[in-house]
């Protein structure tokens, strides 16, 4: 299994990790609703987290969105915001999507328009309402609606729910942010000195679809924890070949400052994989990036040497009797676009609910009910949100000191 043209970390200099066995102990959690469907998750710079939501009764033809801040780790709520407007001449419904903050500390949100709030005082509503925003820039699709009276469901109601197509929302410059749309290979600018939201391709990766390419999407927007000069992102390529799909991944390098100012030549690009996809990132330490694939293992990227020197495919044993390895009969193409590897305090990395060690290539799985799509990590704490709009709270102990750490207030 994965590239055997690349060593297994342990031959290389990869760091070995101390190996604590880790223990996600349950804190707090709510209650979720089938009339809720989940959006975004976003830990703020107060440390409490921001969840969006859809409230949809399809009895009553009612659509609200949601902004809802929470207290970590009790899951406390503190303010609420809510959103409502349609248009019943047309019968379009608009909904959130996206919601972030910037470095200043305001929250804000686009739907028909773009609406900042002042800090996270979001209760008081938006203190900057921008214009309606073209429709040309707005996502639709269409939502069936029964009234209450209509048991057989025979007279359906449709209505046109709209709103801002915005995927990978990264700020990389006081009030000016970076965005994709979904499987798309185009990057746009968001400015926020500017109330005006227009859409015009920022950046466009080479790549065309007249040459056999079935898609291209940028996917991983981050800045650098340890250059942040450097804004690193992931290309995931599908093309048709053969009756079959052909998959490849791509990682590039841009200085931040030349690349808003319109200088579209990478640092680096690596091509990390000619027959996979990259699902999960992770900015191991100074020196390594990792890469999660579907089916062939986790990539080590070395930053120094600017292209990848090694493959960790890990076993996961379960009840410390057997082992199986999760990437062998896997195929590409069929997995979740999660990002988030995270690195735990001995060195380990938590991906999709598995405690490995990428250098001994092992893992243990959690056995955690978490959609790691919408999951923050704050000090010692787990956050997941799940598409019912239920939160749980985990917090990360070693096991055997779990009984003896008190829960933070």
């Amino acid at each position: 299994m994965g590239n055997l043209r690349f060593p297994r970390p342990e031959k290389t200099d990869f760091p070995p990790t101390e190996r604590k066995e880790w223990i996600f102990k349950p804190v707090s959690q709510t209650s979720g609703s089938e009339k809720k469907q989940a959006r975004n998750l976003k830990l703020l710079k107060s440390g409490n987290i921001l969840i969006n939501y859809v409230y949809q009764n399809r009895d009553d033809l009612i659509v609200k969105s949601y902004l809802s801040i929470y207290k970590i780790p009790k899951l406390e709520i503190v303010e609420e915001y809510i959103f409502q407007k349609e248009e019943e001449d047309d019968d379009i419904i608009y909904y959130i999507e996206p919601v972030s903050q910037t470095q200043e500390g305001n929250i804000f949100m686009i739907s028909d328009a773009l609406y900042m709030f002042k800090g996270e005082s979001i209760s008081e509503g938006p203190n900057i309402e921008g214009e309606k925003i073209d429709d040309l820039h707005l996502n639709t699709e269409q939502g069936i609606f029964y009234y209450s009276s209509d048991v057989d469901g025979k007279n359906p109601v449709y209505k046109k729910m709209k709103s801002f197509n915005c995927h990978n929302l990264l700020e990389v410059k006081k009030g000016l942010f970076l965005y994709t749309n979904l499987a798309c290979n185009s990057m746009f600018k968001l400015d926020l000195s500017k109330t005006t939201i227009t859409k015009k391709i920022f950046y466009e990766h080479p790549l065309k679809h007249n040459e056999g390419v079935r898609s291209c999407c940028i996917n991983m927007l981050s800045i650098s924890k340890y250059y942040p000069e450097n804004l690193y992102f992931v290309v995931n390529i599908c093309k048709r070949g053969g009756g079959e799909d052909l998959f490849s991944a791509e990682f590039y390098c841009f200085n931040i400052e030349n690349f808003i100012k319109g200088n579209k030549e990478p640092l680096y690009m690596i091509n990390v994989s000619k027959s996979q996809n990259i699902y999960g990132f992770c900015e191991y330490d100074k020196k390594y990036i990792l890469l999660d694939s579907y089916a062939n293992g986790i990539y080590i990227i070395d930053i120094e040497l600017k292209q990848k020197v090694a493959v960790s495919v890990p076993k996961f044993f379960y009840k410390n009797s057997y082992s199986i390895n999760i990437y062998s009969d896997r195929k590409s193409g069929h997995g979740t676009y999660y990002q988030n590897i995270h690195k735990l305090k001995d060195g380990q990395v938590l991906i999709m609910g598995n405690v490995v060690d990428i250098r001994e290539q092992k893992g243990k799985e959690i056995g955690l009910r978490i959609y790691f799509t919408r999951t923050v990590y704050s000090g010692n704490y787990l956050i997941s949100l799940l598409r019912d709009t239920s939160l749980n709270t985990y917090k990360i102990c070693e096991k055997g000191q779990e009984e003896n750490e008190e829960e933070e207030e």
